[in-house]
């Protein structure tokens, strides 16, 4: 017998979780409150069929227990946990669906049961039944004999139509937590003997998604590999480990498209799916969402744009011809976030120039030397701040920039605007340094650092020097940016 057979729960004390309906179901057994029909709704492996089947055994029970448990000694306790309950009726509304199956259970109801006080029907899967068995269903539920009782039981309570669910008392089933499904996995690898460690048990756990079935199929499944380890689990169910996810994270963190790519390469060298790898990585993206949430870290904007490209590539991969190419171009989306390739923040590394615009792509003057090349910004015109001697610049008022600093920030790019307003701004000699932390924003303020003087000299109307900073280091000056263009040209 199957392990999840094998330890469904019998009564109400071996459901896991469902604390509420376990109390509910307790006293209506006891206080003889049981209504005529029953609607259990839930997904899969939450206990709906296992509840129904403890009620259906509670109602008929010859020596019920003070606490609304079946005894599991009497006739129709051993009958119904054998299979041989001939007044214990379960219907697969995914298989018998249509309006004669229906009419065929109106027909029987009316007759008195064969071996119990009252005869249960338990539909499974209900919400699969046609319109017209539905409507057949209806009049049998409203004024159902004085001996029978219905327990449906659905995942898609949405599907069941309202004239049903009106007729019904309704319970829903929670999803299972981690804690309460990795403990009764770890009763059972005690009962059956499996050598386990604790962490490997919380990885099936985590794989099954709230439903203690599937944890416990897998289970077994896995016994066969030998040891319960975590090492032995992520080798043959195929679960990616932290670490991956981490360095994969890292690299479009720090626009390393190349190690981004090698990693994609390794997993499918290995044999690993690539939509669970894209489903595990959605996941990991949204616990450092809610970390960045929590902790108001200015890099919430770009972790919510980089969730939306790679669900985007997740939706694509299902109809994609070349399964890696959706997460490939994610990849690249976001490095390119800002609209721009980014410029490492070290002055001695090389830099590749900005990407030009799509709708423009202005022609370098052919009259001008390579030590005097103009830099072009992306919208095709020559920055304010481009050849300005540094005699030009006018020293700022302190005031002027702590003033406009907001309305600067407004007209850069939507991706920056964020970033520059929770950065810190000091104005000297002429000059604004802006500083921020992070490196990965502070390369895309690098690369825009052009467009930000022109708006600085537009909004203040002056000519403006802007360096950038990380708040440990001397920020990138305007002239040393000026030469690493000068090095990507």
């Amino acid at each position: 017998m199957a392990l999840y057979g094998k330890y469904r729960p019998k009564n109400f004390d071996d459901l896991v979780a469902q604390d509420a309906l376990k109390t509910t179901l307790r006293h209506a057994v006891t206080g003889n409150l049981i209504s005529h029909a029953y609607l259990f709704c839930g997904s899969r492996g939450t206990g709906k069929t296992s509840s129904a089947r403890i009620l259906a055994k509670a109602v008929n029970c010859t020596n019920l227990q003070s606490n609304g448990n079946p005894c599991e000694k009497c006739d129709f306790c051993l009958a119904a946990d054998e299979g041989r309950m001939t007044d214990l009726i379960e219907i697969d509304a995914a298989s018998n669906r249509g309006i004669d199956e229906i009419r065929d259970l109106r027909e029987k109801i009316a007759f008195a049961p064969n071996f119990g006080r009252a005869k249960i029907y338990i539909i499974d899967e209900v919400h699969m039944l046609t319109k017209e068995a539905f409507n057949a269903l209806l009049k049998t539920l409203e004024e159902p004999p004085s001996h029978a009782y219905f327990i449906l039981a659905t995942t898609e309570f949405h599907k069941v139509p309202e004239t049903i669910r009106s007729r019904c008392q309704t319970f829903f089933f929670k999803k299972i937590n981690k804690a309460d499904i990795t403990e009764r996995l770890e009763y059972i690898a005690q009962a059956e003997g499996f050598e386990y460690e604790k962490q490997g048990l919380e990885l099936l756990a985590d794989r099954s998604d709230g439903g203690l079935r599937d944890a416990i199929s897998l289970l077994e499944q896995c016994s066969s590999y030998g040891a319960l380890t975590a090492e032995n689990l992520v080798e043959n169910l195929g679960i990616l480990s932290p670490h991956i996810l981490e360095e994969f994270f890292f690299a479009l963190e720090s626009a390393d498209s190349a190690g981004a790519l090698k990693i994609l390469d390794a997993l499918q060298e290995d044999g690993r799916s690539l939509e669970e790898f894209s489903k595990q990585f959605l996941g990991f993206l949204r616990k450092k969402f809610h970390l960045f949430l929590t902790e108001k870290s200015p890099r919430l904007s770009w972790v919510l744009e980089v969730i939306d490209i790679f669900s985007e590539a997740n939706f694509t991969m299902k109809s994609s011809e070349i399964p890696p190419l959706p997460l490939e171009i994610a990849i690249a989306k976001t490095i390119l976030l800002s609209g721009s390739v980014p410029v490492p923040s070290h002055v001695s590394a090389p830099v590749s120039a900005p990407l030009p615009s799509p709708l423009k792509t202005p022609e370098t003057p052919a009259a001008l030397s390579p030590a005097k090349k103009e830099v072009l910004s992306d919208d095709g015109f020559p920055p304010a701040s481009v050849g300005v001697p540094s005699s030009d610049v006018v020293p700022l008022a302190s005031q002027d920039i702590q003033e406009n600093w907001g309305k600067i920030c407004d007209q850069m790019p939507r991706s920056l605007q964020n970033i520059l307003k929770s950065a810190t701004v000091k104005e000297g000699d002429g000059e604004i340094t802006v500083t921020i932390v992070s490196d990965t924003f502070r390369e895309r303020v690098i690369q825009k650092q052009e467009e930000l003087e022109k708006v600085c000299a537009e909004v203040l109307e002056r000519k403006i020097v802007v360096n950038v900073s990380d708040g440990k280091t001397e920020g990138v000056s305007h002239e040393e940016f000026q030469a690493l263009l000068q090095m990507a040209a």
